[in-house]
């Protein structure tokens, strides 16, 4: 398996089990449910990413339609966590909402480990792929040029 399906295998393992850690954070360990229903569409987001980095031909670099579509799902886990991570803040100025009336004052360290692994998966798609003379098994030499003095 090429370096780059590996990394990111192991970064949608991460992601996939921290949609089972506590996205908020309060008082006396008053947590939010992760699972109901919101949790389960970025396990399912994350599961997608699993599927297409283990999907084709495991030795080469991940490419072509499959390279998008793992962007454009990373980018919807991302946007979605920013928008989760605001509800809770806005929650919380508003004083007498029902998520501030059970003592829940922070994002968790769940929500925070899902965008971080988010942010992350397209930049190690961009950054480590193998260069198209290290694919072919080839490199590009330059021509000799004799030289007779």
């Amino acid at each position: 398996m090429s370096r780059q399906r590996l990394i990111i295998v192991a970064m949608t393992i991460v992601g996939l089990i921290s949609v089972f850690l506590p996205w908020n954070e309060g008082y006396e360990d008053v947590t939010s449910e992760s699972t109901s229903g919101d949790g389960w569409m970025v396990f399912g987001l994350f599961l997608i990413c699993f599927i297409l980095a283990i999907a084709g031909n495991r030795n080469r670099s991940i490419r072509g339609t499959q390279y998008v579509l793992l962007l454009i799902t990373s980018l919807i886990i991302v946007l979605f966590c920013l928008i989760k991570m605001n509800e809770i803040v806005d929650s919380h100025r508003a004083g007498s909402s029902f998520l501030n009336v059970f003592g829940i004052t922070s994002v968790g360290f769940g929500l925070y480990s899902i965008l971080i692994i988010g942010f992350t998966i397209p930049i190690v798609a961009i950054s480590i792929k193998k260069s198209k003379a290290k694919r072919r098994g080839h490199r590009r030499e330059r021509p000799y040029k004799e030289h007779n003095d």
